[in-house]
């Protein structure tokens, strides 16, 4: 309908105590993800992901993680270490600074993206990607 290709879906535990504690609250969580891009060129290409939640049942709240709608934004960066110094200074909270496969992001060429999660004023989670 949008004009898009999916580049990625799979089926994704995140159990507790793993690399996403303290996003997933020590909840259990199997997820299927979707990642749909439209045909932009370069690195930094728009992109749009798509959570289904399979274990546990969604909780009917704002806020939390791979529950339902949107859960969170995601932004292409140049300076992820500034954005986190930056983070850090505004008094927010930086969550699971992490490095990453390319293929969690659909996408085909092998590289390493680095990840933050933060909070914004409102309590939403903004993730921020730079590649490395």
């Amino acid at each position: 309908v949008l004009g898009m290709r999916v580049d990625a879906d799979y089926v994704q535990d995140l159990p507790p105590g793993g690399i996403d504690h303290e996003l997933n609250k020590g909840r259990d969580i199997r997820r299927r993800q979707v990642w749909l891009r439209w045909d932009e060129p370069g690195p930094h290409a728009g992109a749009l992901t798509i959570d289904q939640l399979i274990r546990p049942e969604p909780a009917d709240r704002r806020g939390d993680i791979y529950d339902l709608g949107v859960h969170h934004f995601a932004f292409w960066v140049d300076d992820i270490d500034g954005v986190i110094e930056r983070a850090r200074a505004g008094g927010f909270a930086v969550i699971m600074p992490h490095e990453a496969p390319t293929h969690y992001y659909g996408e085909k060429e092998p590289s390493i993206i680095r990840s933050v999660f933060l909070y914004d004023p409102d309590g939403n989670v903004v993730q921020c990607d730079q590649r490395a």
